[in-house]
């Protein structure tokens, strides 16, 4: 645990393969969110892509800090790790959370469908974790201790 603190970045490096693995799996997958009346569809291997790009900037950010000889703030990063694995796991399990608020879970077992929560849930955590992302990065880079 503590070299995924210390090295963050071999942590965001091995979330690559993972998703390309993930991509090969929900081959043509589409993810419908609906607001009201307005539904949104996104293909999955576009998310996919997004994420991607998303962890090698990540990793390359946190590797920049270590080449430059600072050292990322270590509750930051664990909690930046933490939330952005959460939010990265609850969007890939969004369909298996049905059972959740389902008032008639013993009468015929009528599951819910809580998938756009899970996803604006998932959403929420994702940006959280980005900000204290953001503000372990500069926070570091500009700390005067090395």
């Amino acid at each position: 645990m503590s070299k995924l603190i210390t090295k963050p970045q071999l942590f965001f490096f091995g979330l690559v393969p993972i998703i390309l693995l993930l991509e090969l799996i929900n081959n043509n997958e589409i993810i419908i969110i609906n607001f009201g009346a307005t539904y949104i569809n996104i293909e999955l291997k576009f998310l996919n892509y997004f994420f991607i790009l998303l962890f090698i900037v990540i990793g390359l950010s946190y590797f920049f800090l270590s080449f430059k000889k600072k050292k990322a703030k270590k509750w930051l990063t664990l909690f930046h790790i933490l939330l952005q694995t959460i939010a990265f796991l609850l969007f890939f399990t969004k369909n298996q959370w049905n059972w959740i608020g389902d008032k008639s879970l013993y009468a015929g077992f009528n599951l819910t469908d809580n998938s756009n929560s899970v996803i604006i849930i998932s959403i929420l955590l994702f940006i959280l974790a980005i900000f204290f992302y953001i503000f372990n990065f500069f926070l570091s880079l500009f700390s005067k201790s090395k």
